[in-house]
């Protein structure tokens, strides 16, 4: 059921995450479209430190109910009260209008004035009533250059576009150079970040439970966690209690410091466009995996873990509105899907590249994810930027 429940999730993850950005973009003129989309990626600053939270008070005082057959525990009501944030933007985008640009890319009058209508009802609050300004946006409607002769041959043309065109359209220059630059950033820092981050915990609860990765090394501290686990009858990494709660409250700490990182990025974001914003985020997570494994010790890397949870999320910020930006609107889903897929792809392998080397060599394994997210800063240096650049 987990690897059900878990691939259903991944699915659904992946849709929303596809057209999120394209979505709120495409609403935004030139000069608003950074900080729209800085606004939308700091959701997932306050997603962690909303998991954190509640974590907190539940995760460190387990509980058992039994229902039947079922045994209702402190983990399972931490995964329904994380569920409920989903379920508010699920109900919310039921009330949401399609993309303007969208429906404009394929020269459709009639969603283009649905579309404007159901915005004015939103911003007068539902209102239907007729007002000069509806006057106004329909008389701007009729000024498009678009014969109403040809609109529906137009229509049937663009209905009849599939994915194949769209990956037509990407092997052409300039997209195709893009596409397989930002494959590199997305797959480089998606490894670097996510498997990493993912396993954060883990590398806390070592240190936490006074193990050190070359300092006072010994033979019995870098060994697979199979092994771990035979030597010990249980994994010695499993926590509970004060030590989970030590630990909870040290990643809610980074994800409180999030926040004013997250409010630094939607400030620059247009100053110092997306691509020295994401270079600088990127370098700084890099950076902090390399202070982990030079300094070492258990209060060093509980502070540098906070200033890593702290940068590591917001350099998303750029990274995918820079990411959609970089295409046209007719294949822009469509190529940020794909991106998704291979950034998703990424994190699989930074998960199981971190759980089979960690134990075995952890300087390797910090080394390797360091690499990985230089590799994703030196793939952005050849790209452009498109903070002062109109999307098509």
């Amino acid at each position: 059921m987990l690897v059900i429940m878990t691939g259903f999730n991944g699915c659904a993850y992946g849709g929303i995450a596809t057209a999120a950005h394209s979505y709120v973009l495409e609403f935004f003129p030139r000069h608003s479209r950074g900080r729209a989309g800085a606004v939308l990626s700091s959701f997932l600053t306050l997603e962690n430190l909303y998991n954190s939270a509640i974590a907190l008070p539940l995760l460190p005082y387990p509980f058992y109910y039994a229902i039947g057959s079922i045994y209702f525990t402190s983990w399972r009501l931490y995964i329904l009260i994380s569920a409920i944030p989903a379920l508010l933007s699920f109900c919310t985008l039921l009330f949401m209008p399609n993309s303007i640009r969208f429906v404009l890319a394929k020269n459709d009058k009639k969603a283009f004035r649905d579309v404007l209508n159901k915005i004015d009802q939103i911003n007068s609050c539902f209102s239907t009533s007729r007002t000069s300004h509806d006057k106004v946006l329909y008389s701007k409607i009729t000024t498009l250059d678009l014969q109403q002769n040809d609109i529906h041959s137009k229509i049937r043309k663009e209905e009849r576009r599939n994915f194949a065109d769209d990956i037509r359209e990407l092997m052409k220059q300039p997209w195709r150079r893009r596409f397989i630059l930002l494959s590199i950033v997305w797959i480089g820092y998606s490894i670097a970040d996510h498997g990493f981050t993912i396993w954060l915990p883990t590398v806390m609860a070592s240190y936490e439970g006074g193990k050190t990765c070359w300092h006072g090394y010994n033979k019995t501290e870098n060994i697979p966690w199979n092994t771990t686990h035979l030597y010990n009858g249980v994994n010695s990494d499993c926590k509970s209690g004060d030590s989970l709660k030590a630990i909870i409250l040290d990643i809610l700490i980074g994800n409180l410091f999030s926040l004013p990182v997250t409010i630094f990025c939607f400030l620059l974001i247009n100053r110092v466009g997306r691509k020295v914003l994401y270079i600088i985020l990127t370098s700084i997570s890099g950076f902090c995996i390399l202070m982990i494994l030079l300094l070492d010790n258990r209060l060093s890397v509980m502070i540098i873990a906070c200033i890593f949870t702290a940068i590591t999320t917001n350099a998303w910020i750029p990274c995918k509105i820079w990411t959609t930006e970089l295409f046209h609107t007719k294949f822009r889903s469509t190529v940020v899907g794909i991106l998704f897929v291979i950034g998703y792809s990424g994190l699989i392998v930074g998960l199981i590249l971190f759980a089979k080397l960690y134990y075995i060599n952890c300087i390797a394994t910090y080394t390797i994810f360091a690499s990985l997210g230089l590799l994703s800063i030196i793939a952005a240096l050849f790209l452009p930027d498109t903070s002062n650049s109109d999307i098509r």
